[in-house]
């Protein structure tokens, strides 16, 4: 089942990036960072314009810099994402076996789990650290609840090197797993959660800026709602908590946590009646949904984005421990009937969202790309395009041009870039399909390009050199 499944997803990915659905944000950004490490030695994100470890702590996907070097390809990231989430799934149906005793109904709880709707749309959004970040998670969570020290250091060593924000998260599962497992857990358990506390600090208020000249952490931006630093957070939420509450309910963001645990609303209902000790993975999840939900830019409170894929396996776990709880209370079919609801839930869910995005354009199933004119157009774009020239596409070409040294989103085109290309059929909205076609009428007879190609409303544009040059 878990190969089945980070097969399916890789696919989907693939055939996505294939149909020229992928983004520059985020996966032709990763893609010039890894080339970038891999080639130049330094993780230079050239879509943005910035060193990537400036933006997030992503050391724990510095070796990916390897394959980089000698074959680049989204692929990669393809495989790493859909293998992590994938691999979510195997701690939580350990617990599942252990907490429930029936090998079949661990295995359906692990279904479950890899069709909740919040994990598959972070998956088929190309690629990001945060959505890695599943699988560690899911073995704190293990480690948490099994009492596994090794586990628990090893979900938080990775989760901690792919995302700032996870140090918050281990500090919370160590605090968890202090109050499960008794007196001889509590000192190990308050120094975990203080490294981690204090890593999260670490990243934010010293590596990130260190990398980005001094400045302050960029994404402070998205929490003025709350201040804009964690230090006016605090103040708010500790002289105003009413009003700090609140502000994470606004504007429909009270519906993501419903929408995050889709078909487990059942057992997770059953936990809390039957025993308030299975809400322990709340506790773990607190400070990433919390994080969610004061943002103000919505795509971080929505499931349609993946910025709540680390929490998927958290809700899981959290599933799990209230189909046990109600399994003891209510002998019988309880945790079967829980189970069986929490996996038709999710699957009807999921099915809905994914049959929807398949067959957009862009999407793996889109109609009539295969052999079409277009995708003729768009393989021989690419093709002319040199590979150590700096180049400057549209944003849904930017992945299939990202392997070199140089590579910006239109319209954000430096002065010194050699080479633009535009795909008029590429442009998803009404807004970006005017700009995209004023674009292609305005630079057609720009004296400053020579166009090498204008086929099926496909464009690649070569800079003239300067007078003098």
């Amino acid at each position: 089942m878990v190969g089945a499944h980070a097969c399916l997803m890789f696919t989907w990915s693939a055939l996505r990036h294939r149909h020229f659905g992928s983004s520059a944000r985020d996966l032709g950004a990763y893609e010039s960072v890894f080339w970038n490490l891999a080639h130049r030695g330094v993780p230079w994100n050239s879509v943005e314009r910035f060193h990537q470890w400036s933006a997030h702590p992503e050391v724990g996907l510095a070796w990916l810099a390897i394959p980089f070097r000698y074959l680049p390809s989204p692929h990669w990231l393809f495989a790493l994402q859909a293998v992590a989430c994938a691999l979510a799934a195997v701690p939580v149906e350990r617990i599942a076996r252990e907490r429930l005793g029936d090998a079949r109904l661990a295995l359906v709880c692990a279904g479950a789990m890899l069709l909740t709707p919040q994990l598959l749309m972070a998956e088929i959004l190309d690629f990001h650290s945060i959505t890695v970040c599943a699988l560690p998670i899911a073995l704190v969570a293990y480690g948490v609840d099994r009492d596994r020290p090794w586990w628990l250091l090893a979900g938080a060593l990775a989760a901690m090197s792919l995302r700032e924000q996870m140090g918050l998260a281990v500090a919370g599962g160590a605090l968890a797993w202090a109050a499960l497992h008794g007196r001889k857990r509590w000192l190990p358990g308050a120094a975990v959660a203080v490294a981690g506390a204090g890593v999260f600090l670490v990243q934010v208020l010293w590596w990130i800026p260190s990398f980005a000249g001094g400045a302050p952490f960029r994404y402070l931006y998205q929490y003025q709602r709350v201040g804009g630093s964690p230090g006016a957070a605090l103040r708010m939420a500790l002289g105003s908590p009413l009003r700090f509450t609140v502000l994470a309910l606004e504007g429909g963001r009270a519906l993501y946590p419903l929408k995050l645990a889709a078909g487990a609303l059942p057992a997770l209902a059953a936990a809390q009646v039957a025993s308030a000790r299975a809400a322990w993975p709340l506790l773990v999840g607190a400070p990433l949904l919390a994080i969610q939900l004061l943002a103000d830019r919505f795509e971080i409170w929505s499931i349609r984005f993946q910025y709540g894929a680390p929490l998927v396996p958290l809700v899981s776990v959290a599933g799990v421990l209230g189909i046990a709880a109600a399994g003891k209370r209510w002998p019988g079919r309880a945790a079967r009937a829980l189970a069986l609801l929490w996996l038709v839930g999710n699957a009807a869910f999921s099915a809905r969202l994914l049959g929807i995005y398949a067959t957009l354009r862009g999407g793996p199933l889109e109609p009539g790309f295969e052999g079409s004119a277009r995708q003729a157009a768009l393989a021989r774009a690419v093709a002319l395009v040199p590979g150590a020239a700096s180049v400057c596409a549209q944003d849904n070409v930017v992945p299939h041009l990202a392997d070199r040294a140089a590579i910006s989103a239109w319209p954000d085109c430096p002065e010194e870039d050699e080479y633009v290309v535009l795909d008029g059929g590429g442009a998803r909205e009404g807004a970006e399909q005017l700009a995209v076609a004023g674009g292609l009428a305005r630079l057609r007879g720009d004296p400053r390009f020579t166009v090498v190609m204008d086929e099926q409303d496909v464009l690649v544009l070569r800079r003239r050199p300067k007078e003098g040059r």
